[in-house]
This record gives C-alpha cells, sequence and structure tokens, in this order.
C-alpha cells in the first residue's frame, strides 16, 4: 500500500514516523495536499478533502472533526470520516488546536484497500439468466428421457416375434 510520512501526536508533541507503523488507535495530524494513508476520524479541526478517487465526486467535501458526545462512532457518520487515498486541500484549526485525526483503518481494511482487492480479487458471480439456462437444459434432458423410455415399450410391442428375426431394431 501506499506510504508516507506522517506526524505522529505522542506525550511531547509530534513525531515524524512511516505511515506504515500506524496502527488504528494512533493519532497523527492531518496532511495536507498528499493522498491521506489511512481511513481517519477528524478529532479537532476542519478539513476540505477531494474524494474524487473513491466517489469520482469532483466537488470537494467538508470534513469536520466528530463532537464530544456519549455516542459511538459509526460508519454512517461520513462527514467525519477521512479515506484513505483522497487528498486533503486543506485544513482549519478550531480553538487553536492541531488538526488532527485518529486512525481506525490501515492497510486492505480501508476503503481504498476494500476496492484494490475487489479489482484485484474479484467476486464470482453468475447470471440469472446463466442459472435459467441450466434449468431449462436439465429439465429438457428429463423430458426427452421420458420420452424416450416411452417409446421404447411401444416398439418392442408392435415387433411380431416371428419377423423380429428379419426386423433390425437399431436404437443407437
Amino acid at each position: 500500500m501506499y506510504k508516507c510520512d506522517v506526524e505522529l501526536k505522542t506525550g511531547s508533541g509530534f513525531q515524524k514516523i512511516s505511515s506504515s507503523e500506524l496502527v488504528p488507535g494512533d493519532v497523527i495530524r492531518i496532511p495536507t495536499q498528499i493522498p491521506l494513508p489511512v481511513d481517519l476520524i477528524a478529532v479537532s479541526g476542519l478539513s476540505i478533502v477531494n474524494e474524487a478517487l473513491l466517489s469520482g465526486e469532483s466537488i470537494p467535501v467538508k470534513k469536520q472533526n466528530l463532537p464530544k458526545t456519549d455516542e459511538h462512532y459509526d460508519e454512517k457518520m461520513s462527514k467525519h470520516t477521512l479515506y484513505a487515498g483522497t487528498t486533503v486541500i486543506t485544513n482549519k484549526s478550531v480553538d487553536d488546536q492541531e488538526v488532527c485525526g485518529l486512525v481506525i483503518r490501515t492497510g486492505f481494511q480501508t476503503q481504498k484497500g476494500a476496492l484494490v482487492k475487489d479489482i484485484l480479487f474479484p467476486k464470482p458471480f453468475v447470471f440469472q439468466f446463466q442459472r435459467d439456462v441450466y434449468k431449462f437444459i436439465f429439465i429438457l434432458g428429463g423430458i426427452s428421457l421420458i420420452g424416450f423410455f416411452a417409446v421404447i415399450p411401444g416398439l418392442k410391442a408392435n415387433i411380431d416375434p416371428e419377423e423380429s428375426e428379419n426386423v433390425n431394431l437399431e436404437i443407437f
């Protein structure tokens, strides 16, 4: 996956590390003008994000920090989530705090990673038409077998035993 240098929030400030060392639960300063390497929840500040890579939407999206409530984070809270592969155009601090995000997913667990994984390893799918064709062939084969075995006794009954020496019954 994509790697870049990010600033990890530590007890004494910020420390520059590689994004490959990030794990869920780390708090980082949200970088601008580079693709994000991980999925983040905005915990402070406001970000304007270009999500064209994931959604195809060319209009930048505003992401605001997660409000401090007792509610648990839900995947439907997309206005607080910055996705891997998207580019932060600009950040704005609120109350003189650094614009930070909490890492929630890394690698193939991110939205971008799931997209890449689906491209590399697509799920097999069967069309409804294909299933119906198999059913039709199975039913048609069953009907032909029933007809075949229904005709055989009639053929045998119409043959006179005295003339059977002169009649060749070739089924195949």
